[in-house]
């Protein structure tokens, strides 16, 4: 590879370090001749032979199976040897080692920790026949289903992109993280193991075990191998309900879901009583009254004092622009999704059912939902169903697209928006709450570092938002970040992250440099 032969040349910021010398890192460019098919690893070679020969980096196998190259590659963990530089269409590329593990020098990290959390898993088969074992007299044989139920968890290199990845470990450094979680379950889950009360101690112990997972997929989201830490918490949280391992605040969530329909511990008469605290009038399906929209309003907006101010907005906002909705009132239940995501499958089952059941009994054919987290629950956990349905951010960008929805006032304000996991990440929900916001005049919109899908989660999926979360909440770090940027406000679109973000700013003592709001909220004061 040479100059003359290059179709581009790109620059190279590679973060360096090295500990005999360097105080701390620090960034050296390097620009590189690149032809179709150069992969970073290449570039990097490249670098390591023909201009700067003290980089330092691990590799062996540059086929993407030992995992030794992962790396940060423009702000998204990634193996080097599968990354071509074309594909990624940057004129400048920035280099670093992964996150959340020491740096020993340049590109290389420290994988100790990482290992032991491993071996800590005991990631291996356990059986008790030891006499067979030595003496063997026939084969241990697996079910095919449940083969294929630990097979995709064998695909797992150990290349650390998950832990990198982690959000949870950036405050929690004792956390096992996904790779040790997916190791777990590959055993846990095979028929032939024997191990699961040996496990379990470290598995459950919070808050290192399962039950910090915050189900933000980003794990699941840059694993090479497509590897799910998310679904391997799960299961094991599965298991530790049926063991009657779960935290008191956690069960009682669940309770309430099963005897009133939200895990708030609120009857379900109440469910609709925020309608008339606000001197609204909503069209109500139980009430044999029709629309060609219904809005899914949730468990949080409807009861949470705070996010009920969401739900009036968001109200508002749909009469201004003479859409025909409609909500199913006191009769609306739970979705579900944080159900599945502590593992407990037969109360979801159960709630599933039942919404199935009223949007059928009310001929719903359109959905909204306030929250990501119930919009997750009908698109993708619950099969196939008979409607559409949409995110509210999704639909207003679709009325600003016909020009149905336009704001008379402007604003001017500095904001940044922080993507929910339920709806970036997990749904790939990127641009509609982004097109709202870039179409209010006056708006300055400044991206947080973090943005899209390496968005930093509020900590409030996974069932954490019923749970006695150790501090700092990962929201604390958010709300530093948008102060970093200058935001006067933090928009978001998820009830969860309202809550936890809100904490935040109190918790940091930032009551007078930010506030957040849902962007439902911003939208009713310029619409």
């Amino acid at each position: 590879m040479s100059i003359a032969e290059a179709e581009k040349i790109v620059k190279f910021r590679i973060q360096r370090f090295d500990p005999s010398k360097d105080k701390k890192p620090y960034f050296k460019e390097y620009e590189v001749p690149i032809v179709k098919g150069t992969t970073i690893l290449d570039a990097l070679i490249y670098i390591k032979q023909n201009l700067d020969s003290t980089l330092s980096l691990r590799y062996s196998c540059r086929m993407g199976i030992c995992g030794s190259c992962a790396m940060v590659i423009n702000g998204i963990p990634r193996l080097a040897c599968e990354t071509q530089v074309l594909q990624l269409g940057e004129d400048i590329i920035e280099i670093q080692p992964l996150s959340n593990f020491p740096q020993i020098r340049d590109l290389i990290t420290d994988f100790k920790v990482f290992f032991d959390k491993h071996k800590k898993v005991k990631s291996f088969l356990i059986r008790r026949d030891t006499e067979e074992q030595f003496n063997p007299k026939s084969e241990y044989l697996q079910p095919r289903e449940r083969l294929k139920e630990v097979l995709p968890y064998t695909r797992c290199i150990a290349c650390g992109i998950c832990y990198a990845s982690c959000p949870v470990i950036i405050k929690n450094e004792g956390f096992l993280g996904p790779e040790a979680l997916a190791k777990a379950y590959r055993y846990i889950g095979d028929s032939r193991d024997e191990g699961v009360e040996e496990r379990i101690p470290t598995l459950e112990e919070y808050p290192y075990g399962c039950w910090s997972c915050t189900t933000c997929s980003t794990c699941k989201l840059n694993c090479p191998k497509e590897v799910s830490g998310v679904d391997s918490a799960i299961n094991i949280r599965s298991i530790m309900i049926e063991k009657g391992k779960i935290q008191p605040t956690l069960r009682d969530a669940l309770e309430s879901m099963y005897l009133h329909g939200n895990p708030w511990g609120r009857i379900r008469d109440k469910r609709s009583a925020w309608i008339q605290d606000q001197n609204l009038s909503i069209k109500d399906f139980t009430k044999n009254e029709k629309a060609e929209l219904c809005w899914f309003v949730g468990c949080t907006p409807a009861y949470d004092p705070r996010v009920q101010q969401v739900a009036g907005a968001l109200a508002r906002i749909l009469q201004k622009v003479n859409t025909d909705f409609g909500i199913l009132g006191n009769e609306e239940t739970c979705c579900g999704n944080e159900a599945y995501n502590v593992g407990e499958m037969g109360l979801f089952d159960e709630l599933k059912e039942a919404n199935l059941k009223l949007f059928e009994k009310y001929n719903i054919g359109r959905v909204i939902t306030t929250s990501p987290h119930c919009y997750n629950a009908f698109k993708n956990r619950y099969g196939k169903i008979s409607f559409e349905v949409q995110h509210y951010t999704q639909y207003l960008a679709e009325l600003i697209d016909k020009g149905k929805l336009k704001f008379s006032r402007k604003i001017e304000k500095i904001v940044t928006y922080h993507d929910p996991c339920y709806l970036g990440k997990i749904n790939e929900v990127y641009e509609a709450p982004r097109k709202i916001i870039e179409n209010i005049s006056g708006v300055k919109f400044e991206e947080m570092p973090r943005s899209k899908r390496m968005s930093l989660c509020c900590e409030g999926g996974g069932g954490l938002m019923w749970m006695d979360v150790p501090t700092p909440r990962l929201g604390e770090f958010r709300v530093e970040e948008a102060v970093e940027v200058g935001a006067e406000i933090i928009l978001v679109s998820c009830p969860f992250c309202l809550i936890n973000l809100e904490d935040a700013v109190k918790t940091t003592g930032k009551e007078d440099k930010v506030k957040v709001l849902d962007i439902a909220e911003f939208l009713s004061e310029v619409i």
